[in-house]
């Protein structure tokens, strides 16, 4: 039955389209010859047939003639039609009518399916078959308009009972072979259902194995980063104490790793300097209690040779309770001893002498400052002794300045020597220098130093030629607080005094109010 119904259509729609394509065929021949007899029938077939049709100029969509029909299905007058352009009856785009045309020349057919809107507002569905001529020299389309919306509408229903017709066909069917199809269904279910499972599984393993090449490669790369920068590394539990460590963590320190184990909090507890713990333990308190954003801690660790290695840690906590309580805490653990020495050198270079190793005025200053302090809470005094070397300048001028600089460094040697444990030799620039005496108690050992100085200059300085030469000394003294209230005080008065020394002749010269009238001359 489906069969025949499909047949009775496919057979109408070709006569119905033969019959239009020659009627346009027809109507397109008598319009292109205006001198032809038939002319006037077929004006009169364009005028009274029921057939609609339209005369559109394709360049611009304008439309130059439409018959009453035409006029009776839009809704519009023949001169509204007159006056009107396809694209305002037609609702398809351009692409969309582009698209059409492109489907039908597929397809082999000769009209096309387009969506006309009427007067009304209504959109119909039509065929519309058009055939090309030229009138005066001008190209023109003939095309005639079919609504074919019933037909439409009477193919769904028809199309929908045939689908119920094999819808209840398939149904009877269906019931006769539902046992071996319901079983190849479950079949075929499981088959898939194992596909998938091995796909599923396939897919999880070739992850994983991404995921631990991946891993493997971050792993590297870290501890090429941590090989090339010298760091070791360390994790806390802070509960239960244990500590993980890697090998450099240990080499920094002269030990392998194994060798430091069981690894806990109190292997580095053992290490570290007391003095640095102190700090390292309020910084970390601080870092628990939320008052640090990090850890960051120069500490001193002992080596395994028994000298301290200098480390930078770096930490922060990776892992908190609930409650707010640290958990977990890793960082970085850095040999920093060559940056600190480098620091100590320079910090040495601004307040030592470079020729004598002796503390440079600077340094000497800071001390004195640091002594009378420490005196203003004792009672006790302190010398200040200022010593210049006599006969210096013509070694300088006639052996030349390498023989001056060793009997500097001879003279530097020697003031060292005779001078207490805690008190100061300083050079204080070209051959001048000064003695710092702390925790005086009486004047008895500045007599006995003075005299030392004196007599251990005097001796011969031997040079690196095999000659000697021979230097004296004058020695100022000033006493704080008797003889100067700040550090500028007694200076001055300690140079005065050396100075009354070199004039008078004599070895020392402890500055009193006898040297005053000298000291103002010198002023």
């Amino acid at each position: 039955m489906t069969t025949q119904i499909r047949h009775l259509e496919t057979t109408a729609t070709w006569i119905f389209r033969t019959l239009l394509a020659g009627l346009l065929l027809l109507a397109a021949i008598a319009i292109a010859e205006p001198g032809n007899a038939a002319l006037p029938s077929i004006q009169k077939v364009f005028d009274q047939h029921s057939a609609i049709m339209l005369l559109i100029d394709p360049a611009s969509g304008e439309i130059i003639d439409a018959n009453p029909a035409a006029s009776r299905f839009y809704g519009y007058s023949q001169p509204q039609l007159q006056t009107m352009k396809i694209q305002q009856i037609n609702t398809l785009t351009k692409e969309e009518v582009a698209a059409e045309r492109a489907r039908a020349s597929e397809q082999h057919r000769n009209f096309f399916i387009f969506r006309h809107r009427l007067a009304n507002g209504e959109v119909r569905t039509v065929e519309v078959s058009s055939v090309p001529f030229v009138f005066d020299d001008k190209s023109l389309l003939f095309s005639i308009v079919n609504d074919v919306s019933e037909l439409r509408e009477t193919q769904a229903t028809l199309w929908h009972y045939q689908s119920q017709l094999e819808e209840m066909v398939d149904r009877q069917t269906e019931a006769l072979r539902e046992g071996d199809e319901r079983l190849i269904t479950l079949l075929l279910a499981g088959s898939l259902a194992l596909l998938f499972a091995v796909l599923f599984l396939l897919r999880m393993l070739i992850k994983r194995k991404q995921a631990e090449a991946a891993l493997a490669l971050e792993q590297k790369r870290l501890e090429e980063i941590i090989r090339g920068t010298n760091v070791g590394t360390w994790e806390w539990r802070v509960e239960s104490g244990d500590i993980a460590l890697n090998e450099r963590w240990a080499n920094v320190v002269g030990y392998e790793l194994h060798e430091l184990k069981p690894l806990t909090i109190q292997t580095r507890l053992d290490l570290i300097h007391p003095d640095d713990r102190i700090k390292s333990d309020m910084l970390i308190g601080q870092l628990f209690r939320h008052e640090l954003h990090h850890y960051e801690c120069e500490v001193r660790l002992k080596h395994r040779e028994g000298h301290w290695v200098w480390v930078m840690e770096r930490g922060n906590v990776v892992e908190w309770s609930d409650s707010g309580k640290p958990l977990r805490m890793s960082g970085t653990h850095q040999d920093i001893s060559r940056r600190k020495a480098a620091d100590a050198q320079v910090q040495y270079q601004a307040k030592y002498d470079a020729l004598t190793g002796l503390p440079n005025r600077l340094l000497f200053l800071e001390r004195c400052e640091a002594a009378i302090s420490a005196t203003s809470r004792t009672n006790d005094h302190v010398a200040l002794l200022f010593i210049d070397l006599n006969k210096f300048k013509p070694i300088n001028d006639t052996l030349g300045h390498e023989a001056g600089d060793q009997v500097l460094q001879e003279i530097a040697a020697r003031l060292g020597k005779v001078v207490r444990e805690g008190d100061t030799v300083a050079r204080f620039g070209g051959d001048e220098f000064v003695i710092l005496l702390t925790g005086l108690h009486s004047p008895e050992p500045i007599d006995r130093i003075a005299h030392q100085i004196i007599e251990h200059v005097a001796e011969p300085c031997p040079l690196s030629d095999g000659g000697t030469v021979s230097v004296s000394a004058s020695v100022g003294v000033a006493l704080y607080p008797d003889d100067g209230p700040s550090i500028d005080a007694l200076l001055r008065n300690a140079d005065f005094a050396m100075y009354a020394a070199k004039r008078g002749d004599q070895g020392f010269v402890v500055y009193a109010s006898e040297v005053s009238e000298y000291a103002c001359q010198l002023q």
